[in-house]
């Protein structure tokens, strides 16, 4: 029988109340230990959620372009009104968690530098702040990070003085990452090429709910690392925009998501708690364009997209995990 997880849900309040959070800076910092170089006042510990605030922390917070995809972010041409014709309508029910579908999003950097430009302008605590910040608190010696990407988040890790080994599926993400000096390899987080317990904490941040299965992808990570630190989206990331479309969202229920890690993380781990991160991101109408055209699966609907004027304030939905087996 699996553990009883003890649950700990945590929201960023406001300057002058109870916890005030600090976010990260995007650049590593120096120093003369580990943790006085990298770590900010770190995630608040047990904050009470019952009053429902979700302030806008960040009005002057800003995420960068990944250093490894500038060039590509550079480079992009705006959506022009269609789409690539292989992209029909059969990608309705192919999901972010079909395999064919993700090697496709990550096959071509330039997708994924389009997706995170739109997030420089979103408010709040920067999930990968927050994530490191957890990870930081885990005092782990040995890394392990599957979904690596281009490796900005192995990068800092390994800048931070831990040893780590990043996994990616995608050949091009993989190259990226090693660009940066990591120790980046090919492989999927349904098997694992590591022995038991060869790391002391894992992280998966924003690809969990690209596994189609998410149980055998918790019981690897389990398997290799006593603690998980994994960032994921909510069933109402980007509710407005793909609302504006058509698109059903009905099948993120079914996906390693905010409403769903905690169940599903008790399975693997005795201990689970959930960092919430609510936020908006405000969107034009060729914002929106852009960003459905820069996916895979949902390019097709890029179209539908209706003209209007200004900006409109849309949903960014966040949470990152943090997952323990340890004593």
């Amino acid at each position: 029988m699996a553990p009883r997880s003890a649950v700990i849900t945590q929201r960023w309040r406001k300057p002058g109340s109870a916890v005030t959070a600090t976010p990260f800076a995007l650049h590593e910092r120096q120093g003369s230990s580990r943790a006085s170089r990298h770590r900010t006042q770190g995630v608040p510990r047990n904050t009470r959620a019952s009053d429902g605030q979700h302030p806008r922390l960040a009005s002057s917070l800003t995420f960068q372009i990944p250093y490894a995809l500038k060039w590509h972010y550079s480079t992009l041409v705006p959506f022009q009104g269609h789409t690539s014709p292989i992209m029909s309508s059969q990608h309705d029910d192919r999901e972010q968690d079909h395999p064919d579908v993700v090697r496709q999003e990550y096959a071509d950097p330039s997708r994924f530098a389009a997706r995170w430009g739109l997030w420089s302008r979103r408010t709040g605590p920067p999930a990968y702040d927050v994530a490191f910040d957890a990870l930081l608190e885990l005092e782990p010696k040995r890394v392990i990070e599957l979904g690596c990407g281009p490796g900005d988040f192995a990068a800092r890790v390994h800048a931070a003085g831990m040893q780590v080994v990043a996994f990616d599926q995608s050949q091009q993400m993989v190259d990226l990452a090693r660009a940066r000096g990591v120790d980046a390899r090919i492989g999927t987080v349904e098997a694992i090429p590591s022995v038991e317990g060869a790391f002391d904490a894992a992280v998966a941040n924003f690809m969990l709910y690209h596994v189609a299965d998410v149980g055998q992808a918790l019981g690897e990570l389990a398997r290799v690392a006593p603690a998980l630190v994994a960032a994921t989206m909510g069933y109402d990331q980007l509710r407005e925009t793909w609302n504006l479309v058509g698109r059903d969202l009905g099948r993120r229920q079914g996906l390693f998501m905010r409403e769903t890690g905690q169940q599903l993380l008790r399975a693997h781990y005795a201990k689970v708690r959930m960092v919430d991160l609510p936020a908006t991101v405000e969107m034009s109408a060729d914002d929106m364009r852009n960003y459905i055209a820069n996916s895979v699966a949902h390019r097709h609907l890029a179209s539908r997209v209706p003209d209007f004027d200004d900006t409109r304030t849309i949903t960014a939905s966040i949470a990152v995990f943090i997952a323990s087996n340890a004593s």
